[in-house]
């Protein structure tokens, strides 16, 4: 749900972030799509009666993905304080999902 509002709000503020967050529309709009895409694959995953473990194991690497692009947009990109601040609290919260997801494929075995 989180991922889904962060794509949708990348994709509804495309070219006013850059501005406000030092986030270029070049970055915001994929990002977004991607965001939001993401968001749907993980819940028609979670939908299902039964989890399978490569889908969960490929929603955790995503995310450990997904962190560490975070985190070289903020050493590369020049984001604005805020922004900064911002993709750093996005990707921690990612962070923690991937810890999450991680704990149940342990379960999962």
């Amino acid at each position: 749900m989180a991922t889904g509002a962060l794509g949708v709000l990348l994709l509804v503020l495309v070219g006013r972030l850059d501005a406000l967050v030092g986030i270029p529309a070049a970055v915001a709009l994929p990002a977004g799509v991607f965001a939001a895409g993401y968001a749907v694959a993980v819940w028609l995953v979670a939908a299902r009666p039964r989890l399978s473990p490569a889908a969960v194991t490929a929603a955790v690497v995503v995310n450990v993905l997904w962190v560490a692009h975070s985190v070289l947009f903020v050493v590369v990109g020049a984001p604005t304080t805020l922004g900064t601040v911002l993709v750093l609290l996005q990707a921690a919260a990612v962070l923690g999902f991937a810890a999450l997801q991680a704990t149940g494929l342990r379960r999962l075995h």
